[in-house]
């Protein structure tokens, strides 16, 4: 192996065969998934759409959010596989998936918002946006259109991938962040998650070229690196910081033409971000007062921000669900692996980082370096400060709404900026630590990729026990009288072989008012031990799942007893006009969950 780790291997050979293997994966990955299933994907999808017609803003109705018009029969094609969303153990039948794909583009339009991205800049949907006017003019039905957007987003992002380790090669830490589970699933998918990560590997890759040219470097680069700094900009706010990476080459190359060029991508991005701020509504902010209004508090109250900020970071729930889902939590959120899957993603990530660290690691701090390093952490903050104001209902004691995605591209920022740019050939020990990061990295793209397309399966195609051809449906319990019980009826699998629960959501409807009060959920293990937590009735929202803490044991039964008797049902899974099991949704410890059939 040892001209194996040589620098002109890596750039003939060693990454063009990684990205080829990167878009196999990532393209088989993709076959095995319904439409829409990534997060936020049909709205990129009708962004796209609306590309494709030209129009580069969206609209706004009187008291509605911002969107467009959509045709009538990409809505249809949506909403057939809307019934999938967070429910993680719907699956779709063969009859559902034939009618769905026989939709075809109708030319008749409807208005419809486009949540969570109207801010974005719509240039960076061009390739979804060609393959849509592809599959439009050629007369393909709308899921061969979808599914065309869904390989040009794939195929462009590993060609603009291909192109930026051409430019510089990057370390096993870089690559390891492109091909954990959640990177794979994404790149797959019809949004910009896969052309938003690989146009920062550019702009980076841009970057780390200009410096190290100095005087001498290509205009070329100059250009693009503007290009690219702009798109990422205006899809991805919490990159802005990446605008300094064009103030930052003037110190390298003393060219005023550097400052220019910063000077005008800022004035262009941050007009956009202003422009589309001021212009765009969206109807699902949570924070419930304008992000103005709570800017302004904490800007005048700043000690209270940075409380927020602690105590998000200081709670191990809180950034638990942050490492898994980094690592993956596919679909719409609702399809997790199992927890020694994050275990041995997390340890082979550590081990990666490990043998990618320089060993001059305190002393190759270049201006380049610091630079990106500065842009993650900024990245990061930008991140929580913009959930805090949209996302968190204020006034706040933690930050909601963020995702462990969203901490991609930061991250990958850092490692460029603890890349080793020494040789790789230079002595003994070093090429031993050089191959053993070879080693965790094809050791953690096989795992990746085996345990996504595992559990893609799973989710989507194995189906539960109840057989198809009896009839579904779900209906509330009996009234209980004054003192009586509510039983529960947990799922066979539960009481026959129990799994460690963190909490069950029950599905429960509020009918009486007149009776509400205090009640008790009572649960028991296996042992018959008794576990009680007390709850108000009238806090429950109706028709919805209210949410039980448990303690990681092996409950097998459970009942709710309300003293004042009446005034809450429970729903119940039914098979022909049957009860069988109450609609709860069971989470497992290790980070799994069971739904009940028939339930909503």
């Amino acid at each position: 192996m040892s001209n194996f780790l040589n620098q002109n291997f890596y750039k003939e050979y060693f990454w063009s065969f990684f990205i080829f293997s990167l878009f196999s994966v990532s393209f088989f990955i993709s076959a095995l998934v319904p439409s829409f299933q990534s997060p936020d994907e049909n709205d990129h999808v009708k962004r796209a759409y609306l590309l494709s017609r030209g129009q580069i803003l969206v609209e706004t109705p009187l008291n509605g959010s911002s969107g467009g018009l959509i045709d009538s029969g990409l809505l249809s094609y949506m909403q057939a596989y809307e019934i999938l969303n967070f429910k993680a153990a719907r699956k779709l039948s063969a009859d559902e998936i034939y009618d769905a794909n026989q939709i075809q583009w109708s030319g008749t339009h409807s208005f419809s918002p486009t949540h969570g991205i109207s801010y974005n800049f719509p240039l960076v949907y061009t390739p979804q946006a060609i393959a849509i006017s592809i599959g439009k003019y050629a007369n393909f039905s709308i899921s061969n259109s979808y599914l065309l957007a869904r390989f040009f987003a794939l195929a462009f992002s590993c060609l603009i991938l291909l192109w930026a380790f051409r430019i510089h090669p990057p370390d096993f830490l870089i690559a390891s962040l492109l091909i954990i589970p959640m990177s794979l699933f994404q790149f797959g998918a019809a949004s910009i998650d896969g052309i938003s990560t690989t146009l920062t590997t550019l702009a980076i890759s841009l970057f780390l070229r200009i410096s190290k040219d100095g005087k001498n470097y290509r205009q070329s680069d100059l250009y693009f690196l503007f290009i690219s700094t702009i798109l990422i900009c205006t899809c991805r706010s919490h990159l802005l910081p990446l605008l300094l990476l064009l103030f930052t080459v003037y110190f390298y190359t003393k060219d005023k033409k550097c400052l220019l060029f910063g000077v005008l991508a800022s004035l262009i991005t941050l007009s956009w971000l202003i422009f589309a701020f001021k212009t765009t509504i969206d109807k699902n902010q949570l924070s419930g007062l304008a992000p103005t209004l709570i800017l302004q508090f904490y800007l005048s109250h700043p000690i209270d921000y940075f409380t927020v900020l602690i105590n998000t970071l200081s709670d191990f729930s809180i950034t638990k669900a942050y490492f898994t889902s980094f690592i993956g939590v596919l679909g719409w959120l609702d399809t997790s692996f199992p927890k020694e899957a994050y275990l041995v993603i997390g340890i082979l990530l550590s081990l990666i980082f490990i043998s990618s660290l320089s060993r001059n690691f305190f002393r190759d701090w270049t201006l380049s370096k610091i630079l990106l390093c500065i842009c993650s952490l900024l990245s990061l903050l930008i991140i929580f400060t913009a959930l805090l104001l949209t996302f968190t209902i204020h006034p706040a004691k933690v930050i909601m709404g963020v995702q462990g995605r969203y901490f991609l591209l930061p991250l990958i920022l850092l490692a460029y900026a603890i890349q080793d740019s020494s040789r790789a050939d230079d002595c003994y020990q070093h090429k031993m630590v050089k191959n053993a990061g070879l080693f965790f990295l094809i050791l953690l793209f096989l795992y990746s990729g085996y345990q996504t397309e595992r559990v893609l399966l799973n989710r989507y195609f194995i189906t539960s026990e109840t057989p198809l051809n009896r009839e579904l449906k779900f209906a509330p319990s009996a009234l209980p009288k004054e003192d009586q019980a509510i039983e529960l009826n947990f799922l066979k699998k539960q009481t026959i072989r129990p799994a460690k629960l963190k909490g069950i959501s029950i599905l429960i409807t509020k009918l009486d008012t007149t009776v509400l009060g205090p009640s008790e959920l009572q649960l028991m293990t296996q042992g018959n031990e008794l576990k009680k937590i007390p709850f108000n009735t009238s806090s429950i929202v109706p028709n919805a799942y209210t949410y039980f803490p448990l303690d990681e044991k092996a409950y097998i039964s459970a009942k709710i007893i309300s003293p004042m008797g009446g005034g809450i049902q429970v729903m119940e899974s039914t098979i022909d006009n049957q009860p069988v099991y109450s609609c709860i949704i069971y989470e497992l410890d290790d980070g799994n969950r069971r739904y009940t059939v028939g339930c909503p």
